[in-house]
């Protein structure tokens, strides 16, 4: 129940369990269900969303972080939101907008016990980087949206013993072609990163995504 609503945290806690049972002889079988988990990302426009936990980086003096008579700032201090992350229903939010491509940041294999990871970054970074290219133009990115979209193994079929590596898709998320449907949407959240400051949207242009090492296998 800890880990429900954190799309990752739960992806990563079946790896880790099953994993465990395997090295213990507990079980055996190399098939899971599901078979692999792929966590996905993109920027998002939301302007509720954006109002409702942004950070006020333009506040200089201590008069402007004090609303209604009571000081923020120690509520401003504590602001982690583009480090941390909240668990949200994006579908609860009407104005939410997909403006960059849909990036892969992970694939767990809970077959073969792997965790391969997207992106670019070097020995001196504890952090991947991977860039979204902007698809929307004359908009703001606000967020990013990141979910789990999980792989299920289908049977081989008669005809060909070597379509087994065949994949239906079961997605925590509300983007793309295996996004949920209307009735899943309301059991279903998404992590999503408030941005610090806002990025306008620029066709050509691409957003950064920085992704710390929470998926290194170890």
């Amino acid at each position: 129940e800890i880990l429900e609503g954190w799309p990752i945290e739960t992806a990563l806690n079946y790896f880790y369990t099953v994993r465990m049972l395997k090295r213990k002889g507990i079980v055996r079988t190399s098939l899971c269900v599901p078979a692999q988990a792929v966590v996905l990302a993109c920027g998002i426009e939301s302007w509720d969303l954006y109002s409702a936990y942004r950070k006020e980086l333009s506040a200089t003096s201590s008069t402007a972080l004090h609303v209604c008579g009571f000081d923020h700032t120690p509520l401003v201090e504590c602001w982690r939101y583009d480090k941390k992350g909240i668990s949200v229903s994006l579908w609860e939010y009407g104005d939410v907008v997909p403006v960059t491509e849909i990036v892969q940041l992970a694939r767990l294999d809970y077959e073969n016990g792997t965790i391969i990871q997207e992106g670019k970054g070097d020995d001196s970074e504890k952090s991947v980087v991977l860039m979204a290219p902007f698809i929307e133009s004359k908009r703001t990115c606000h967020a990013i949206a990141i979910w789990v979209d999980y792989q299920i193994r289908n049977a081989p079929s008669s005809s060909n013993s070597g379509s087994s590596d065949a994949f239906a898709t079961l997605s925590t998320g509300i983007f793309g072609k295996a996004s949920m449907t209307r009735t899943s949407k309301i059991s279903e959240r998404q992590t999503v990163t408030i941005l610090a400051q806002a990025k306008p949207t620029v066709l050509g242009e691409s957003l950064a995504i920085p992704k710390n090492n929470f998926l290194e296998l170890s």
